[in-house]
C-alpha cells in the first residue's frame, strides 16, 4: 500500500468502516507466488520395484492379478482422521507404509529431487538450509468405482505441508480429480495414457480435493508427505503476499492511535480463516496453522508484536435465521411439497422418498456469531478468553457467508430455517484493551484473579479491574470477586475500598471470613473497619450466620474494644434482620436476652410486617418469646442503656407478644383483601382453591384454630378478636354460603376443642361467644331469610321482553315454591329452543329439561328435581338453620340461650317462621374500648355482649338479594345444606 496523507486517510475513513478496510488489504493487497497445486505426467520416471510384505514384487504396468493380491492384503481405507472406513464416502484400499518397500535405488533419488526442486518450486516454497523430507505414508489402490468426497488432508506428522502423490503406471479410466482453494477450481484428468505413465501430483494441505469416481480398471498411488526441515524458516505456506506488509503496519498503526475505531465491542477483529482447526490444535499456537493461513500470521504476528497488538486463534460459528423457500411455482409454505424441500420433481414419480428433508433458506433474517475457545497466540501472558458474542461488524472479510454451503440447516415446519457455519478465525485487538475485553467477556472476578496486579501501589489498569468488579458486587454479580477484591484492598492500603467491599462478602465460610478480617485488622486496626464489619453483618441474611460473624470478630478483637461496641453490632444484626426464617428463631431469643427486645418493637416487626409470608415467623416467635418470658423479666437489659430511666423505657414481654401475635393474625386480611382486589388465585397456601366449592377448606381452618390456640396460650385475647372479626368481614371474594360450607361451621366444633384444652366454653368465652353471636347473626338474616321471602336462587328474572307469553307462564312457574308438577309446553321447535336457551342462561341447578317427540308438534318437559328443590323451600331452610344451630351450640337449647341472651327469642320466632331475623343495623360487637386484654387476660372483654350493632365494626358488604349475577360468580346453589 502506498504512503497516503492524513487528510486522505481521513476522507476515505469517512467512506469506509475499519472492517472494510482491512478486509480490502487483507483480501486484495496478499499476492501469492506459484501456485496451490502441481501436476505432471511422465514416461522417463524409474521403475521403483515395488515390493510388498506378503506378496512380493508387483509389477508395472500393474496386472488385475497383482492387484487382486494387493486387495488380499489391504485394508478398506478410511476418510481423514476417521479409524473405521464407510464405502459409501470412501470406497478405497491402502497398505501401511511398514510394509512397503523399492528394490531401484533410483527410485528414491527420483522422489527427493521431484520434492525438492520442482514440487517446491511450483508451490513457491523456499526451502531454507535444507530440503524438505519426503516420507512415505501409504500405499492406495482404487477399483471401478472407488471415489473419496471433497475434503482436506489431515495432518498426521508434525512439519507437514504437503501432500505428494505418484500414481504408477496402471490402466484405469475415470479418477478425474478436483481441486479448489479460493475461489481457484482445478480438474485434473490422470487417466489418458496411464498404462505407461507415471503421473505426479502434489498440493498443500489446506487445499480441498476430491476423486471422481474410478469406471474401469485400477488406479494404484504411492502417497507421501512432504515435511518440513528447516528450523530457520516458517513453516511452508501459501506463497508470499507481497506489498502488503506496509499497507498492514500503516492500518494498525492508525488503530492503535486511535485514528480507526473498531466499531464492536468488545473492540477486535475476526478475520476468517482458510482452514478450520480443533481447539486442541491451539495450544500449538501458530504452528497448527497451515497453507496460506500460516503464511499470513507468519508475516503479521512479527508486526502485531512489534505495534502492541495481541493475536488470537479461535473458532467461529455464524448462525443464521430466516424464512424458508418455498418448494415450487413460488406456492407457499403450506403446500403439500414442505417447508424449504428440495425436490427432483417428475410427472411420473410420486414416491416422497425423493424429497430431500434438507430446508433452504430463501430469506435471512437474523444472524449470531460467537467466537469460541479463544486463546492468544502472540507474546505476553497467557490470554484464554473462551467463549463470546460479537457482532457482525467484528467479521472480516465482511460477507463471508453470503454464497457459502452452511454446515447444517434445520427446519421447524412451519417456514422458519436455521443454518450455521463453523469457521476458525484470528482474532487481533490492542494490548490496552486486553483486560476491558477480558472484564467484559470473563467477568471482573475473572480478571482479579487472572491479570497480573500484584503492585503494592494500584495502577491505572488495576484500580480499573477494581472499579468494574466493585460495579458488579453492587449489581448483585460475580460475587466470587469480593475476596480477591478485598485483598487487594489491603494490599493497596486502602481502607475505604475494604469497607464497600466487605458487604458483598457475607456469601463466603466464616472461616474466610474470619481470615479476611484478621489480615484487614493488621493492616488498618479496628476503628477503621468498622464501618465494613457493621455493612457485613447487615449483608447477611440469615441471623446465625450474623452471630457467628460477630463472634468471629468479637474473639479477634478480645480486649481491644468495649463490649458495648459487640452489643451494639448483634443489636444492628438484629434491628435490620428482615429474612423471617423460623430456624433463626432460637438464635434471636438468645440474642434478644443480651440485648433487649427495642430492636424487635423498632426494627423488626415493622419491616417485616410488610412481608405477607412472615405471619408464620411471627406465630413461632411469640410462642418463644412466651415460652422464655421469665428470662426476660429477670434480665431487664436494653443494648447501649445504662441507666434505669432508659431501661424502663424498655418494652416488656408480654408487649412485643401482643405486637407479633396481632402481625400473625392481620396475614388473613392483607390476604383476602388482596384477593378481592386482584381477582387471582392468592399465593397463600390457606386460600388456595378459595372459589371451588367444596364441604370444607382444612389449610384456612387449621390455621383459624392455630392463630386462636396462639392467643389463649400467650393470653392475648385482643388479637383472637381482631382475627375472628377479619374472618366475619374479609372473605377474599368468597360468598357468604360458601364460606359457611368451607370455613364457618367446619371451625366450629375446632373451635370448641381448643377451648376445652384450657377448660373453658364457647358461650362462657367472651371473644368466641361474640363470634358465634355474629354467625348466627349473618346465617340468619343471609342464608334462611323469611318464610314470605323467595330465596335469591327462586327470583329468577327469565322473559326476554313483556310481550313474550311462553317466557311468563314460564317465569311463573319457576318461581313458584308450591308449583311442583312439570311444566309443559307443546310448541313448534323454535318457541322450545327459547325456553331452553332461556333456562340455560339462569342460574338453577334443580331443573331437568325433556322432549317427548310424540305428535306434532313435540313437548317440552321441564320438571323440577325434588332433592334439589327442596333446599329452596321454607321447610329446607329450617331444617337446615337448625342443624346450624345444633352444631353452635352443641350441648343444647340451654347453651344457645346462654350465648345469644336476649336475642335467643329472636332466634326462636325466626326459625318459626313469626318474623326475620333483624340485627340492630348489622353485625354483632362487643366492646373493645375497654381496658387492655394484656392486663386482665380474658376477662377484659366485659360481661355479656348486647347483641347488636358496635360502632367500632364494619358494616357487611350490601346484601345480594335479588340482584342477578353472571353463572361464573355463583357456586351450584346458594341455599347450603349443612346435613
Amino acid at each position: 500500500m502506498d504512503a497516503v496523507s492524513p487528510v486522505a486517510s481521513q476522507q476515505a475513513f469517512m467512506k469506509e468502516t475499519f472492517a472494510g478496510i482491512w478486509t480490502k488489504l487483507w483480501t486484495k493487497k496478499f499476492d501469492f507466488k506459484g501456485k496451490c497445486y502441481f501436476n505432471g505426467t511422465t514416461s522417463t520416471a524409474p521403475n521403483p520395484a515395488l515390493t510388498i510384505e506378503g506378496i512380493g514384487l508387483i509389477g508395472l504396468p500393474l496386472p488385475e492379478r497383482d492387484a487382486k493380491l494387493i486387495i488380499s492384503k489391504a485394508l478398506r481405507a478410511p476418510l481423514g482422521d476417521q479409524t473405521v472406513a464407510n464405502t459409501q464416502v470412501l470406497d478405497g484400499w491402502e497398505i501401511e507404509p511398514t510394509r512397503v518397500s523399492f528394490r531401484n535405488p533410483k527410485w528414491k533419488q527420483y522422489v527427493d529431487e521431484m520434492a525438492s526442486k520442482t514440487i517446491c518450486n511450483a508451490l513457491g516454497v523456499a526451502t531454507g538450509a535444507s530440503n524438505p523430507r519426503c516420507e512415505l505414508s501409504k500405499l492406495s489402490l482404487y477399483q471401478a468405482g472407488s471415489h473419496f468426497p471433497p475434503h482436506q488432508d489431515t495432518r498426521k506428522v508434525d512439519g507437514v505441508f504437503a501432500t505428494i502423490i505418484f500414481i504408477l503406471p496402471s490402466a484405469f479410466e475415470g479418477g478425474n480429480i478436483h481441486i479448489s482453494h479460493s475461489g481457484t477450481k482445478v480438474f485434473i484428468d490422470v487417466a489418458k495414457n496411464s498404462e505407461l505413465n507415471t503421473s505426479v501430483l502434489a498440493w498443500y494441505t489446506d487445499v480441498i480435493q476430491e476423486l471422481k469416481p474410478i469406471t474401469s480398471g485400477y488406479r494404484l498411488a504411492l502417497i507421501y508427505n512432504l515435511i518440513h526441515t528447516s528450523p530457520d524458516v516458517p513453516l511452508p505456506s501459501l506463497p508470499n503476499m507481497q506489498g502488503a506488509v506496509t499497507g498492514l503496519r500503516e492500518v494498525l498503526t492508525r488503530w492503535k492511535n486511535g485514528v480507526y475505531k473498531v466499531e464492536q465491542e468488545p473492540p477486535l477483529i475476526a478475520y476468517i480463516l482458510s482452514h478450520q482447526y480443533n481447539l486442541v490444535d491451539f495450544g500449538k499456537g501458530s504452528q497448527c496453522l497451515k497453507g496460506s493461513d500460516a503464511h499470513k500470521v507468519a508475516h503479521i504476528l512479527p508486526l502485531a508484536e512489534e505495534l502492541g497488538f495481541s493475536v488470537c486463534l479461535a473458532n467461529l460459528t455464524c448462525t443464521q435465521h430466516g424464512e424458508a423457500e418455498d418448494s415450487m411455482y413460488g406456492c407457499h409454505s403450506r403446500s403439500w411439497f414442505g417447508y424449504g424441500r428440495r425436490r427432483r420433481f417428475s410427472f411420473f414419480d410420486e414416491d416422497d422418498d425423493d424429497f430431500e428433508e434438507t430446508p433452504v433458506m430463501a430469506e435471512v433474517r437474523e444472524e449470531e456469531y460467537e467466537i469460541k475457545g479463544c486463546v492468544r497466540i502472540s507474546r505476553g501472558r497467557k490470554l484464554d478468553l473462551g467463549d463470546f458474542s460479537v457482532s457482525s461488524n467484528a467479521i472480516s472479510p465482511e460477507g463471508a457467508f453470503e454464497d457459502a454451503d452452511p454446515n447444517g440447516t434445520e427446519g421447524d415446519g412451519a417456514g422458519w430455517v436455521e443454518q450455521w457455519f463453523n469457521r476458525s478465525v484470528l482474532v487481533l485487538f490492542r494490548n490496552e484493551d486486553a483486560i476491558p475485553i477480558a472484564m467484559e467477556i470473563k467477568g471482573a472476578s475473572w480478571a482479579l484473579q487472572q491479570l497480573d496486579l500484584s503492585s503494592k501501589f494500584p495502577t491505572e489498569e488495576a484500580r480499573s479491574v477494581a472499579s468494574a468488579a466493585l460495579a458488579d458486587l453492587k449489581n448483585g454479580r460475580n460475587l466470587t470477586c469480593a475476596l480477591p477484591l478485598m485483598d487487594r484492598a489491603v494490599l493497596w492500603e486502602d481502607a475505604q475500598l475494604w469497607n464497600t467491599v466487605c458487604s458483598y462478602f457475607g456469601n463466603t465460610s466464616i472461616e474466610t471470613i474470619g481470615q479476611a478480617v484478621e489480615k484487614a485488622l493488621e493492616a488498618f486496626g479496628l476503628e477503621s473497619i468498622q464501618p465494613g464489619i457493621e455493612g457485613l453483618v447487615k449483608g447477611v441474611a440469615k441471623l446465625q450466620k450474623r452471630i457467628e460473624i460477630i463472634d468471629t470478630v468479637s474473639n479477634l478483637v478480645e480486649d481491644k474494644v468495649d463490649p458495648e461496641w459487640t452489643n451494639a453490632l448483634l443489636n444492628v444484626a438484629i434491628f435490620s434482620y428482615t429474612q423471617g426464617s423460623v430456624d433463626d428463631i432460637p438464635n434471636l431469643i438468645w440474642a434478644l436476652q443480651k440485648v433487649g427486645l427495642e430492636s424487635v418493637q423498632t426494627g423488626i416487626i415493622p419491616k417485616m410486617s410488610k412481608n405477607g409470608g412472615s405471619h408464620q415467623f411471627f406465630v413461632a416467635l411469640s410462642k418463644d418469646l412466651h415460652h422464655h418470658r421469665e428470662k426476660f423479666a429477670s434480665s431487664g437489659r436494653v443494648s447501649n442503656q445504662s441507666t434505669s430511666a432508659q431501661a424502663s423505657s424498655a418494652p416488656s414481654v408480654s408487649e412485643v407478644v401482643r405486637q407479633c401475635v396481632s402481625v400473625a393474625v392481620q396475614h388473613w386480611r392483607s390476604v383476602a383483601s388482596r384477593r378481592e382486589q386482584a381477582h387471582i388465585q392468592p399465593t397463600y397456601p390457606f386460600l388456595y382453591g378459595i372459589n371451588a366449592p367444596r364441604s370444607q377448606d382444612p389449610s384456612r381452618i387449621d390455621w383459624i384454630v392455630e392463630m386462636v390456640d396462639l392467643c389463649f396460650t400467650v393470653g392475648e385475647m385482643r388479637p383472637c378478636f381482631d382475627l375472628l372479626k377479619d374472618i366475619l368481614l374479609h372473605r377474599g371474594g368468597v360468598d357468604t354460603p360458601e364460606m359457611f360450607k368451607t370455613v364457618y361451621v367446619p371451625l366450629i366444633p375446632k373451635l370448641k376443642s381448643t377451648l376445652e384444652k384450657y377448660g373453658k366454653r364457647m358461650s362462657s368465652e367472651p371473644t368466641i361467644a361474640s363470634f358465634l353471636q355474629n354467625l348466627v347473626s349473618v346465617y340468619f338474616v343471609h342464608i334462611l331469610g323469611s318464610k314470605s321471602t323467595l330465596p335469591k336462587q327462586l327470583n329468577q328474572a327469565v322473559k326476554c321482553g313483556p310481550h313474550c307469553s311462553d317466557c311468563t307462564q314460564f317465569e311463573t312457574w319457576v318461581n313458584d315454591v308450591n308449583a311442583v308438577n312439570d311444566y309443559h309446553l307443546k310448541a313448534a321447535q323454535g318457541r322450545r329452543k327459547h325456553i331452553e336457551s332461556r333456562i340455560r342462561a339462569m342460574v338453577l341447578d334443580c331443573l331437568a329439561t325433556n322432549t317427548l317427540a310424540i305428535g306434532s308438534p313435540h313437548t317440552l318437559v321441564v320438571s323440577k328435581k325434588k332433592e334439589v328443590w327442596a333446599k329452596y323451600t321454607w321447610s329446607g331452610r329450617q331444617t337446615s338453620a337448625v342443624v346450624f344451630l345444633k352444631a353452635v351450640a352443641s350441648s343444647g337449647e340451654a347453651e344457645l340461650k346462654e350465648l345469644m341472651g336476649e336475642r335467643y327469642t329472636d332466634v326462636l320466632k325466626a326459625l318459626q317462621g313469626a318474623q326475620m331475623f333483624t340485627p340492630v343495623e348489622g353485625l354483632v360487637g362487643v366492646d373493645i374500648t375497654g381496658p387492655d386484654s394484656s392486663d386482665t387476660g380474658a376477662g377484659a372483654m366485659g360481661q355479656r355482649p348486647r347483641v347488636g350493632l358496635n360502632p367500632t365494626i364494619p358494616p357487611l358488604p350490601p346484601s345480594t338479594v335479588g340482584v342477578k349475577r353472571k353463572r361464573s360468580d355463583l357456586s351450584p346453589t346458594d341455599a347450603i345444606v349443612l346435613t
